[in-house]
């Protein structure tokens, strides 16, 4: 025989409908905005080092500013601060330890890049991905 048993609400993880507890301030903190930018560090001169690699990058933040946006602004979202569209590349947050055995997040940040720029990154991409007897660079061209 196969019966159907009902769940009582009372007991699903929620206690009743109540939803989750808020532990701390994270929906009203504000995101710190980063642009970023990758930097191709070269060997310059430093030809003792063998283990360093010719295309090492190194990433350079610049700090927009502190900003209030909703809560659930991720990865791949669109920010426009000023007349500058930016897109958001990676999300973090920081929590610091308050004891008892939980973290209380104090800091959200958001490192975005120049839509432009990301533009401008995909047609070097597509060009190098080429054959190199196809690639023809005008120097003139100062949309590359």
């Amino acid at each position: 025989r196969i019966k159907n048993k009902k769940k009582n609400k009372s007991n699903n993880r929620g206690g009743g409908g109540r939803g989750y507890r808020v532990l701390d301030n994270r929906d009203s903190l504000p995101f710190e905005i980063q642009c970023i930018t990758t930097k191709l560090l070269l060997d310059e001169g430093s030809n003792n080092n063998k283990n360093k690699n010719k295309n090492d990058k190194k990433k350079k933040e610049t700090s927009l500013g502190e900003f209030q946006l909703d809560k659930s602004t991720n990865c791949g979202d669109v920010v426009q601060i000023g007349n500058v569209e930016y897109r958001v590349e990676k999300a973090r947050c920081q929590y610091k330890y308050a004891g008892g055995q939980r973290f209380v997040m104090v800091r959200k940040i958001l490192e975005v890049k120049e839509t432009k720029r990301i533009e401008q990154e995909e047609v070097i991409k597509r060009a190098m991905e080429q054959t190199p007897t196809s690639v023809i660079v005008d120097s003139n061209d100062t949309n590359v």
